[in-house]
């Protein structure tokens, strides 16, 4: 992801450093790329837009500054400076300060060429992605890990704990990267470097404190606060692109647009026949957009989009979101001055939706049961099985069994400072390693485009943690608001309810898969295995629908097959290459087997890529 890149400390900057480190993350033609070096290293940033914009020196202090973040590029000189001096002044000794001011999404840092003393911090949500390692007396600082290739002194190898977690949870948990001895940099959190010592800490940690209060004036109050976010971040924008699912967050943003009079450009995806991206037309529609649904059914690329997801995501992220790689590769002749804002999840707090239950409110519960309630809400529960295991080695089944629920109580240490209740420890846990790790994990598009996310803000996340309990069960007060502000978007259906927002407040039931559905979806697959996979049809209930796009592109099977089937995989220290090579066999007769099979695909690709430190391979 565009970012942050430095090197601190060590012997002198030999030339081409600096490009050799850079080249490789200057993924378009549209990128950019600057550095400024000294005898203490360098400080750099590279990604879309223009450098000027973010690499800066601070003429009071003379530290070199770098800000990665929200309208990096739509403020004039003077505001520029302005926060090139907050930057200098506070980073390493009020980062909680600066992220106030800062506000939104954003990894910044500062250097002083003259003592070497080097400082990064990001925001409560981890948005931007910094990685650190430290090797003796240098320190290194990349925004993704493959630009430490560009530094041959650094070894590259893989950590097997990472591929752990990805087996476990679906992606890695805390710190930890897909590169031994590399960590990143968590939410909330500061580094600082001098003299060959290093320190990280966070700067900030949530604090439940739910204050009870009107329904009204709280949604009043968040309307006020969103309104706001969505403001400074997307002020100066001349066009917006807004991706739109049958959900809550991308509906809210769409109104939001509407309401200020911006130009728009709205779509959503997925196969012809998915339920989702027909309930998103319908949004749209409500709300006097044009719909746009680019179907996903056949893709030329496909090879070379999951190499680049791979890449993208470093390993640590099933090659199925390799669909999205394709998807962006649409908009090649949309302007790069328009701006990309994203409902992800709703930002990390999914805007006032809580991942507690009720009866988690309490202050004692048994520790065994804290990890296993952790280990459901996050969905991992599904992969500590003996079936998501047998793809694996015995040993590394062995080993992936036996850290689950160590790991989960390793880092639910971090947590039981935020409250008293077990809730809202969980959701926090599910906060950091759930919404900001995973979602930045997998979200391209800040590959392709300048993104922001107007549902995170400093502001924000404050009034989460003071909102009621009560009014975060089911996004009611998120309901509430679109309701009262924007009854369009509330009177059009949501995909996981079947009802609209203002049936649903009115006490209408949920309308739940009937018999009938889940028989059509035996039948579905039925008819792959008796036709031998050569009869695919989409699940209409699956936005993506993986197997089904999988299996459809042959030469996409053929890929598979090339790599997973071949003689020398690298990952089989880790993977049975004999149930690799049968789940290959079955997936060709039409069993559902394109998660499984992606996320062997991801890290043996990622070996790859490393070994010969480029993509396309």
């Amino acid at each position: 992801m565009p970012g942050i890149v430095a090197r601190v400390g060590g012997p002198p900057v030999p030339p081409h450093e600096t490009e050799a480190v850079l080249a490789p993350l200057r993924h378009f033609a549209f990128y950019e790329s600057a550095a400024k070096s000294c005898a203490n290293g360098w400080l750099g940033w590279v990604g879309i837009g223009r450098a000027a914009c973010r690499l800066d020196r601070d003429d009071r202090s003379g530290r070199v500054v770098v800000y990665h973040g929200d309208a990096a590029e739509r403020r004039d000189d003077a505001q520029r400076r302005s926060r090139a001096e907050d930057i200098a002044a506070l980073l390493g000794k009020g980062a909680a300060e600066l992220a106030r001011r800062l506000g939104g999404s954003f990894a910044a840092a500062s250097f002083d060429p003259a003592s070497g003393e080097f400082h990064c911090a990001t925001d409560r949500f981890g948005h931007h992605r910094v990685y650190y390692c430290q090797v003796g007396p240098t320190l290194y600082v990349v925004c993704e890990l493959k630009a430490l290739l560009g530094w041959p002194e650094l070894p590259a190898a893989p950590d097997p704990d990472a591929l752990r977690d990805l087996i476990n949870y679906g992606y890695p948990l805390g710190d930890r990267t897909s590169l031994a001895g590399v960590k990143l940099l968590q939410p909330a959190s500061q580094l600082s470097f001098c003299d060959g010592v290093l320190r990280v800490g966070r700067y900030w940690q949530p604090r439940y404190e739910p204050v009870e209060g009107d329904d009204e004036e709280l949604a009043a109050e968040g309307h006020r606060l969103f309104c706001e976010s969505y403001a400074a971040k997307t002020a100066g924008a001349a066009r917006l692109l807004v991706p739109v699912s049958g959900g809550l967050d991308s509906r809210l943003l769409l109104a939001r647009a509407r309401a200020e009079g911006q130009e728009i450009f709205a779509y959503t995806y997925g196969h012809a026949r998915a339920r989702e991206a027909a309930v998103a037309c319908e949004v749209m529609r409500a709300l006097d957009v044009p719909p746009r649904h680019i179907v996903t059914d056949d893709f030329p690329g496909a090879v070379d989009a999951v190499r680049r997801a791979t890449w993208f995501g470093e390993g640590m992220v099933n090659a199925t979101i390799a669909q999205l790689a394709m998807l962006l590769d649409k908009f090649a002749a949309e302007p790069r001055s328009s701006l990309y804002i994203n409902g992800i999840y709703g930002g990390p707090t999914n805007f006032s939706n809580g991942y507690h239950k009720p009866n988690e409110l309490v202050p004692d519960m048994p520790r065994a049961e804290k990890v296993a309630r952790i280990g459901a809400t996050m969905f991992s529960h599904l992969l500590h099985t003996a079936q998501n295991y047998r793809k694996l080695t015995p040993a590394f089944a062995r080993d992936c069994d036996q850290a689950y629920d160590r790991e989960i109580d390793r880092l639910l240490a971090d947590y039981e400072d935020v409250s008293p209740l077990f809730g809202h420890q969980k959701d926090a846990f599910y906060i950091d390693n759930r919404l900001c790790r995973f979602m930045n994990q997998v979200d391209l598009n800040r590959y392709y485009w300048d993104e922001v996310i107007p549902l995170t803000s400093t502001a924000l996340y404050d009034f989460y943690l003071r909102l009621p309990d009560r009014v975060k069960f089911g996004r009611l007060l998120h309901k509430q608001m679109l309701a009262r502000y924007y009854p369009r978007a509330a009177a059009a259906p949501v995909f996981s309810s079947g009802i609209s927002v203002t049936d649903e407040l009115a006490g209408r039931p949920a309308l739940r898969p009937g018999r009938l559905q889940a028989r059509a979806g035996r039948a579905r697959e039925i008819l792959r295995r008796l036709t031998l996979g050569r009869y695919n049809p989409p699940d209409p209930g699956d936005f993506r629908s993986h197997d089904y796009h999988y299996r459809r592109n042959r030469v996409l099977m053929g890929f598979y097959d090339s790599v997973l089937g071949d003689e020398r995989l690298l990952a089989d220290a880790y993977f049975d290459r004999t149930v690799v090579r049968r789940y290959l066999r079955r997936f060709r007769i039409g069993v559902q087997h394109a998660g499984t099979l992606a996320t062997i695909m991801a890290w043996e690709l990622w070996l790859r890529q490393l070994n010969a430190r480029r993509w396309d391979v």
